[in-house]
């Protein structure tokens, strides 16, 4: 079974050497690491070249879907895995790529995702998976996928190529778990596949949270899909738990700060 990696990128000069050096650590090697440079105007595709094992390709279409697509159609894995500038994978993320998808015919699998910055990274974790692990029960026949660290069989990518949406009011991640659902492909969600994502994702106004959160709302309704009621009580988590997210993109910052410095 081969594996590809896809790595869309715009402006991530200073994660993506990070996301790289941990698919280096991997005990077992992908056959294709591809970073999709989507009109950096930084580091981030020098950074990409530095390593040896990355084909680094471009896609002038500006947005996340546009590029994943092109590192998707690029790609000659069997299976495509695909993360985020910002993701560090645990040591065996391909390893256990290849067990998942050996023994649970299945078409794409997405799984737990930590948070290796801000404060107390391994509580966050744990929170984070226990909604999404328990959110993965309850909308079986309409899983989602996480773009952060997921995966989708090569076969499965040409049968959805031309359905997917590429619009920037939806989450990209979400359509393709949608499109992959709709013919009855198998999606899966996986506690045994772990990596780290930074808490970034959390430096965001009240407002930019409304706005990120209702995207998911209107992926599901411009595909005319219900959305289980469960989804609206981890809806109403995200702004419960605001002010604790808050003083975690505080500390981000700050330590992202330091960083910089060389502190």
């Amino acid at each position: 079974m081969k594996i590809s990696i896809v790595i869309p990128v715009y402006n991530e000069e200073d994660t993506l050497r990070s996301c790289l050096n941990s698919i280096a650590s991997q005990t077992v090697k992908p056959d294709e690491v591809i970073v999709v440079d989507n009109n950096s105007t930084d580091a981030s595709a020098q950074i990409a070249t530095q390593f040896d094992f990355v084909k680094l390709i471009t896609e002038e279409k500006q947005g996340i879907a546009h590029a994943r697509n092109a590192g998707f159609d690029y790609a000659n894995g069997d299976v495509v895995g695909r993360i985020d500038a910002d993701t560090i994978i645990n040591d065996d993320w391909v390893e256990t790529i290849i067990d998942i998808f050996r023994n649970q015919g299945i078409s794409a699998v997405s799984g737990q995702v930590g948070y290796y910055d801000g404060l107390w990274p391994r509580f966050n974790s744990v929170i984070d998976n226990f909604f999404r692990s328990r959110l993965s029960n309850k909308m079986l026949g309409n899983l989602f996928l996480y773009g952060a660290s997921m995966a989708i069989t090569k076969d499965a990518w040409k049968k959805i190529r031309k359905l997917v949406c590429t619009s920037d009011i939806i989450h990209e991640d979400l359509d393709l778990a949608i499109h992959l659902n709709s013919l009855n492909l198998r999606v899966a969600y996986s506690n045994n596949l772990k990596a780290n994502v930074s808490c970034r994702r959390f430096s965001r106004t009240i407002t930019e949270v409304s706005d990120y959160a209702n995207k998911t709302v209107t992926t599901y309704r411009l595909h005319n899909k219900k959305l289980s009621p469960y989804f609206y009580v981890i809806w109403s988590s995200l702004f419960i738990f605001y002010w604790y997210v808050f003083i975690n993109a505080i500390f981000y910052k700050k330590d992202l700060k330091r960083k910089l410095a060389g502190v």
